[in-house]
């Protein structure tokens, strides 16, 4: 690994109040499989789990050189795989060539406890975004846990309600429980995503 060149500064990173020689230090030990120094480093500054070299995190070198107690306790940290949505969907595409089964199984057995994510949820999604009520209310009928259940990239329907700017849905998923602080894998809340995100743009995408 070779340093990068912004992480030559003697400023502190403001996200993790770590100087840049603990942070490159910190991504090495994750690279290296060293737990007893990314132990050392995030019991000084415990939010080094969130820093990043071009979208990638300290989680990402952890699961791609197969380090599975490393990538375990970071995640226990509040580690997230999702920085990125391309860096992860090359991550599980790496992982799956190398065929790297119990990382992977850790990834997504974690992903799917914390972000109760399913595929289930994927046929919600697309309904919220073609706007098709009377659809979205038969199959929340049918199934009603898919408030609650997060699609791919950990939203809500709450999340696609805001992010289509549906104020009927968003009514309506409230009334049936729909927690209104629900926090995506990336920390956004619903009232965070009024103008959509980076995959689904307001001023783009919302007719």
């Amino acid at each position: 690994m070779t340093k990068p060149e912004h992480l030559n500064s003697n400023d502190l990173d403001p996200l993790t109040g770590a100087t840049s020689d603990q942070i490159w230090a910190f991504f090495k030990a994750c690279h290296d499989g060293n737990l007893a120094e990314v132990k050392l480093l995030a019991n000084e500054h415990p939010n080094l789990f969130q820093a990043s070299i071009h979208y990638y995190t300290p989680l990402h070198f952890a699961l791609r050189e197969n380090h599975l107690a490393i990538a375990s306790h970071l995640l226990d940290l509040g580690a997230s795989p999702f920085c990125d949505d391309f860096t992860y969907s090359n991550l599980r595409d790496l992982l799956e060539e190398r065929q790297q089964t119990e990382i992977l199984h850790l990834l997504d057995s974690r992903i799917a406890a914390k972000y109760n994510i399913s595929e289930d949820a994927e046929p919600l999604s697309q309904l919220i975004r073609e706007r098709k009520l009377p659809a979205i209310i038969k199959l929340l009928d049918e199934k009603p846990h898919l408030i609650h259940t997060g699609d791919r990239r950990a939203n809500l329907p709450l999340h696609w309600a805001v992010m289509t700017r549906n104020l009927p849905l968003i009514d309506l998923l409230l009334d049936r429980g729909a927690n209104i602080d629900a926090m995506r894998a990336d920390g956004a809340r619903p009232i965070n995503l009024t103008n959509g995100d980076y995959h689904y743009r307001g001023w783009r995408d919302v007719p």
